[in-house]
């Protein structure tokens, strides 16, 4: 097998589109065979100590709103601690704004909760309130971008006896060999046990939005990949495809060329290097390809079935 190109299996139809446009098929996950597949799972300890990370966040930005106000009546001890509250917090805000994460910081929480009773307008429900609303928030971001991924599936074999038979139209169709771009294409992963979702990762970059008074952006690139790392983690009887995957925001995407029927097609950032055959393939489909094949000067092979093994055997 080659290395450094990637395969995508596909009816005669649709090949001869692509051979044409230079343009791939984008899907949303959820409409998918695999009901594993994309699925967002989060462990109650991971809710728990994300929904802790927002309680902690909305605490500390109502004490500081609170403790800015003239009309509070401090003695030394208490006006000293707000001082040096008011540092460390403007220090954090710096540290946030740089690197827009938001992690726990027990020091400053328990210099909070020091002067949480000067604090006399704030009380536990308000603060519950609103991280209630921080959270939702956050949720229908996570959902916004999900629902906007689109995605392509390829496979680092071209021999697969399955895969003609599912995705080329049962060895009547072509699968397609493209030099495997740098950037954004990714190896998908197998295992027995469901993935977790990084919930906490995320809360802590909408968190410091939060904090500084900030929208949360709609697309940041690490956390599109962060929310969609579930999609790169597949169940081990899938393994068989050594599946690579390749997923864009659908209207963030620069390369989008036009979209059919809820199907967007993309140009792919490299040639097409290779057209290979199914065993099955009926002869006006061949010959339709093979002329193209030799319009493009692109190299092109016939698959057919081995004589004495369970194997497809190349030819050129």
């Amino acid at each position: 097998m080659k290395k450094n190109v990637i395969y995508k299996y596909l009816t005669c139809e649709n090949a001869i589109e692509t051979i044409k446009t230079k343009c791939v098929c984008f899907n949303n996950p959820l409409n998918y065979n695999d009901p594993f597949d994309s699925i967002i799972d989060i462990s109650e300890k991971e809710k728990k100590r994300s929904y802790d990370l927002l309680v902690e966040v909305n605490t500390l930005k109502m004490i500081f709103e609170e403790i800015l106000k003239k009309d509070i009546k401090l003695n030394i001890l208490q006006s000293i601690l707000i001082w040096y509250a008011k540092s460390m917090y403007k220090i954090t805000i710096y540290f946030v704004r740089k690197i827009k994460r938001y992690y726990s910081n027990w020091f400053l929480k328990y210099i909070f909760n020091k002067i949480y009773n000067v604090c006399k307008s704030i009380d536990s429900d308000s603060i519950l309130y609103e991280t209630e609303q921080y959270s939702d928030e956050m949720w229908k971001m996570i959902e916004e971008i999900r629902n906007k991924l689109i995605v392509s599936c390829f496979s680092k074999k071209n021999d697969s006896i399955l895969m003609w038979g599912h995705y080329a139209n049962k060895h009547t169709g072509v699968c397609l060999e493209f030099e495997r771009p740098k950037q954004a294409f990714y190896d998908v992963c197998y295992k027995k046990k469901r993935m977790c979702f990084d919930l906490y990762e995320i809360t802590s970059f909408v968190a410091a939005y939060f904090l500084i008074g900030e929208k949360v952006p709609t697309y940041n690139k690490v956390i599109f990949n962060k929310i969609n790392k579930p999609l790169l983690t597949k169940a081990i009887n899938w393994s068989y495809e050594e599946e690579v995957r390749c997923f864009y925001p659908a209207d963030e995407n620069p390369k989008a060329a036009k979209k059919v029927n809820d199907i967007s097609l993309l140009k792919m950032p490299t040639p097409i290097t290779g057209i290979y055959l199914g065993c099955k393939i009926k002869l006006e489909d061949k010959e339709k390809i093979v002329e193209l094949a030799k319009k493009e000067n692109i190299p092109i092979y016939q698959f057919v079935e081995s004589n004495n093994k369970y194997e497809l055997i190349i030819k050129k």
